[in-house]
């Protein structure tokens, strides 16, 4: 396809040559009209000054011999041979003109001969001027001619150039227009006009690439609350297209201490090693680099990048998928990193400063989709929380207790992940960590005479003070209620079924419901191993804590009688972590 500015300047070259041949035409015209001026002056008097010589001839003829003088007549013979038209070569002089004067003192010529001598020199003077005059008619006429066609040529490019330029300019307002409706939903797609020429056309795929851009950002910021992170991810995929080389899409959150955890992913390679859940700290990796460069990150050759930058496990996991090149970019939210989203190839050198780019801004745009729950349920946890330990002075437990049950659950939580035991998500680890504190915020309801009574309980406070359960479960049912008028999902869920759940028993003989086995949801499952055990190791107003070994003792022996046996296994295997985190964090 031609191009407009190619067309441009081939016919703005055209322009200039038509004008500088106009300005020569009329140069010539000018010189042409000064020249037959010139000449009709010239030749007017010439004629002139043959009549004079012939009028000289006849006044000697009429005088005597004697007295007849030729020094006039010399006078006029040399005045006419000086003419411009005779020495500019307009008439052809006769040598006789030369010597007549000679030959009419001899008597060799009469005077009726000279006069034939002049009189011929006159006739060739008129031959020629008429025929100088012809051929100057002639130049002018084709002049004026050449004038007119180039000036109509003239006009007919400069209105085809117009005409080409206006047809561009309108190009680009009906983009603009069609793009605008499109923008305030006015009309489903764009309307525009044909390109003529590369620039239209580049124009056009300008216009359909931004619009597509701000319809992709529209779609995404329409998924918006609406959409959790393990659905929204393959549509993301589906919307990148062809734009960005794309084999895997993955997202990971960065917690406060350093943890970067693989909420989701979803890839077309034919097996994923890297799985959602698996957690690395950040410092066992190179992504600490890009928070503080806060831009997106490309490495076109992972396998260079493992062997000779470093070897994280992460890396190593992906490499081990087939993946090749990656794009890393870091989500802020205000000057906190809280996550990563990844973009994977299994081709090395896929990704250019343009990919990055798109990343980003795709990134961006989703961020808020990614995060808004991520962080509304924080904070709804951490307000929580806090609320939780304004009351721990009303009851025996601790601030202590209250972390080291969460911290508990949340390893618990990870192993039955990571053994795929039972079927659930990144997501669900992290509401265990955040929600495991609430567990007995119920008890704010109860009467301290029973909360705080250092002995046994009688059946009637017995029965008050199971009743936290169903307390607590209004307080954060309230709160959801509360955050579902701006949402379609609940935000939590996973608190209300640990503070519902965790004293149901997984034969049945629990509270408040009596729920059995697999019916009881399996958060209420993890935290209640974690509160049991943190309980029977922990010191209370009304005992001494139990040893380690006591504890597991009773632990083991309510193996499918207290406590789901899938989860016990995973509370024996991250048993090291516990005890650990237990040495850290115990009353002194």
């Amino acid at each position: 396809m031609k191009t407009l500015s190619s067309l441009t300047t081939r016919r703005l070259y055209l322009l200039l040559f038509l004008l500088l041949f106009i300005l020569v035409l009329v140069i010539i015209f000018s010189v042409t009209a000064v020249r037959f001026e010139t000449m009709g002056t010239d030749y007017r008097a010439a004629l002139n000054k043959v009549n004079g010589v012939i009028t000289e001839l006849h006044h000697i003829r009429l005088m005597p011999p004697e007295q007849r003088s030729f020094d006039r007549l010399e006078e006029r013979l040399d005045a006419l041979s000086e003419t411009p038209a005779i020495t500019r070569g307009r008439a052809e002089p006769t040598d006789d003109l030369h010597g007549l004067v000679a030959k009419l003192k001899e008597g060799s010529i009469s005077f009726d001969q000279a006069v034939d001598v002049v009189g011929s020199v006159a006739r060739n003077l008129s031959t020629r001027f008429y025929q100088n005059r012809k051929w100057l008619i002639s130049i002018a006429a084709l002049d004026i001619i050449l004038n007119l066609a180039a000036i109509v040529i003239l006009l007919v490019v400069t209105l085809s150039l117009r005409s080409a330029t206006h047809y561009f300019y309108g190009q680009i307002g009906r983009g603009l227009e069609s793009m605008q409706q499109v923008l305030n939903y006015e009309q489903d797609r764009l309307e525009l006009i044909p390109p003529k020429w590369e620039e239209g056309r580049r124009l056009n795929e300008a216009v359909r690439r931004f619009t597509e851009q701000i319809d992709q950002d529209r779609t995404l910021r329409e998924m918006e609350l609406q959409t959790n992170i393990e659905a929204l991810l393959p549509m993301v995929k589906e919307l990148i297209g062809d734009k960005i080389p794309c084999d895997r899409i993955s997202v990971a959150f960065l917690d406060t201490q350093g943890i970067v955890i693989a909420e989701a992913a979803i890839s077309s390679m034919e097996k994923v090693v890297l799985e959602p859940g698996f957690t690395e700290h950040i410092n066992s990796t190179t992504l600490a680099r890009v928070i503080a460069q806060k831009e997106p990150r490309i490495i076109n050759d992972l396998e260079a990048h493992y062997k000779t930058v470093h070897a994280s496990i992460s890396t190593g996991k992906i490499l081990e998928e087939g993946i090749r090149a990656s794009i890393t970019v870091p989500l802020f939210f205000e000057t906190r990193c809280v996550g990563f989203f990844f973009i994977s190839s299994r081709l090395k050198d896929a990704y250019r400063k343009n990919h990055a780019y798109h990343a980003k801004r795709i990134a961006y745009t989703i961020k808020q989709n990614l995060y808004y729950t991520f962080v509304l349920q924080q904070v709804v946890a951490e307000s929580a929380t806090a609320f939780v330990k304004l009351t721990e002075k009303k009851d025996n437990e601790t601030s202590l207790h209250i972390l080291r049950m969460a911290r508990y659950s949340y390893l618990i939580a990870r192993q039955i992940l990571n053994s795929g035991t039972y079927s659930i998500s990144p997501r669900f680890i992290r509401e265990i960590l955040w929600f495991a504190p609430l567990h007995d915020i119920g008890k704010i309801g109860i009467p301290d005479s029973i909360l705080l009574k250092p002995g046994p309980l009688t059946p009637a406070e017995r029965n008050i003070m199971e009743s936290h359960v169903t307390i607590g479960e209004e307080v954060i049912w309230s709160m959801d209620r509360g955050l579902r008028k701006t949402m379609e999902h609940s935000l939590l869920r996973t608190a209300i079924d640990i503070i519902k759940s965790h004293h149901e028993k997984w034969d049945g003989s629990g509270y408040p419901d009596g729920l059995r086995g697999e019916s009881i949801p399996l958060a209420g499952r993890i935290t209640a191993i974690a509160d049991v055990f943190d309980a029977l190791t922990s010191r209370r107003s009304y005992k001494e804590p139990f040893s380690v070994e006591k504890s597991l003792g009773i632990i083991r022996n309510g193996k499918g009688s207290h406590f789901d046996p899938v989860v016990v296994e995973a509370f024996e295997t991250t048993l090291p972590e516990i005890l650990a985190f237990y040495e850290t964090h115990k009353e002194v």
